[in-house]
């Protein structure tokens, strides 16, 4: 709406400053609190927004590659089919995942960024 309002030149620059602004508080956050930091992406669940959260994904991502200390969750891809669509599993009410996306989630943490020796 943000762009449609033209308040930013395209979806690019309104994702941009919305991370920007999140990141900055990410990181207040971890030098106050010491937090270890997950990012979960945007679940593409709904097809109207489903392009908007995987756009978001990808720039968030490329983000925190440069920014070590705070760690990517790195499983969005595997909710989606070949086509572009939220793998049936994934399904649950329209709105939100459906709880079986939890073993995506817990792979994608592993014992190493939660630094639990095997």
């Amino acid at each position: 709406m943000a762009v449609e309002r033209l308040m930013y030149r395209d979806l690019t620059e309104g994702i941009d400053v919305a991370q920007n602004h999140y990141l900055k508080m990410l990181k207040r956050l971890q030098k106050m609190r010491e937090f270890q930091i997950f990012v979960h992406p945007v679940p593409p669940v709904m097809d109207i927004t489903r392009p908007t959260c995987l756009e978001w994904n990808k720039r968030m991502e490329a983000k925190l590659g440069a920014v070590p200390s705070i760690a990517w969750l790195d499983f969005a891809e595997q909710l989606m089919t070949a086509d572009g669509k939220l793998h049936e599993q994934y399904v649950l009410d329209g709105i939100h995942l459906h709880p079986s996306y939890i073993p995506l989630l817990e792979s994608s943490l592993g014992s190493d960024m939660l630094g639990v020796d095997d």
